[in-house]
């Protein structure tokens, strides 16, 4: 199950490769199964008294169709509303052969909570997919025994995002040094009147994609007014992997959050052999550690311009963070990899999934 994918245009887009591939269409085709979404639905009076439990009627519309393709089977969804509208409806069934999986963005929010000790009650089981092990902890916390946590490792796709030509040497244009290129991504959570504050008085350009899909309107921090260095632009999914293959450094700060925000962009950078800076909390501490990603405090822009600095000027530092970003995603963040843990997991719940 996915939320609001418009299949056909979707699948054109990756044959024409302007998308990366989607890990739920992979999944389907190769175990023989189908995708719902919530586009295109036509909810009844059913789903709108449903929709009222998980903030619309057309997931609840979605879930519906989902367990009644089922047949008693194994049913993925992409975010925690559908995966809670689908174990709603199981445990209003008669019939619970059927198995749940999701992934779990924020467990500790409040309606996260809330909706998992309802499940805790019915005893429903269920897979649930973490980002991370400290996502992975919270979220044995708040789901407790009946369900099976799994961190399959985020995928990635990694022929859509790949290195680019970015030379190792200081590009020139006629002779005259070009200025080194920011990259960022993405409005959720984001905090880029840290990153303005940091970058005053640096002689670079930054180029921002300001399209996030899960974006509230009031949930960036903006610079105000905006410096002439910084500009924001509408991107789609090729054009921001080319971004990602020009820049001379990817940052993503964040504001203090439970989500890990910025984390596909993070991904999708490391993917393209970027060095990446993030806001240090999180997962992305953890990653920091393991030497993939540089972090800098939160909301600190003296800290973070120290860290932009050291990157801008060694370049072979910066080269080899991107290279051993980009070789720890090939062992530990492929598709294959993501869809053999969900279907082992599936499996071990006593639900028959085909080969992939």
């Amino acid at each position: 199950m996915s939320q609001d994918l418009d299949l056909q245009p979707y699948r054109r887009a990756i044959e024409a490769g302007q998308r990366p591939r989607h890990v739920l269409l992979d999944l389907a085709e190769r175990t023989g199964g189908t995708v719902v979404s919530t586009h295109g639905a036509r909810p009844g009076l059913v789903d709108r008294i449903g929709g009222l439990l998980v903030g619309a009627p057309e997931i609840w519309w979605a879930a519906r169709q989902a367990l009644r393709r089922s047949q008693g089977g194994y049913v993925h969804a992409n975010n925690e509303r559908l995966g809670f509208a689908l174990l709603a409806l199981l445990g209003l069934s008669r019939q619970r052969s059927a198995r749940v999986g999701f992934w779990v963005m924020v467990p500790d929010g409040h309606r996260s909570r809330i909706w998992f000790l309802v499940m805790r009650l019915l005893r429903l089981k269920m897979v649930l997919v973490a980002e991370s092990e400290r996502k992975a902890a919270a979220v044995r916390r708040a789901a407790g025994r009946s369900a099976r946590v799994i961190v399959p490792g985020e995928p990635v796709d990694l022929e859509f995002f790949q290195p680019g030509s970015r030379a190792d040497t200081t590009p020139t244009v006629a002779g005259m040094t070009v200025r080194p290129l920011v990259a960022s991504a993405g409005l959720e959570r984001r905090d880029y009147r840290t990153l303005a504050a940091a970058l005053d008085g640096l002689d670079v350009e930054v180029r921002i994609c300001a399209v996030s899909a899960n974006a509230r309107s009031t949930s960036a921090l903006l610079p105000d007014p905006m410096p002439a260095s910084i500009s924001f632009v509408q991107l789609d999914m090729a054009e921001l992997r080319d971004l990602y293959q020009q820049a001379d450094l990817v940052v993503v700060p964040t504001v203090p959050n439970t989500i890990d925000a910025g984390y596909s962009v993070i991904m999708e950078a490391m993917a393209c052999a970027r060095p990446v800076v993030a806001s240090g909390q999180g997962q992305y501490l953890d990653q920091a550690e393991a030497g993939l990603i540089r972090v800098a405090g939160p909301g600190d822009p003296e800290d973070l311009r120290r860290v932009i600095v050291e990157l801008l000027g060694d370049r072979e530092a910066a080269t080899s963070l991107g290279k051993t970003a980009r070789a720890h995603l090939e062992v530990n963040h492929t598709d294959l990899g993501w869809m053999r843990a969900v279907v082992t997991a599936a499996r071990a719940g006593g639900v028959t999934v085909n080969d992939l």
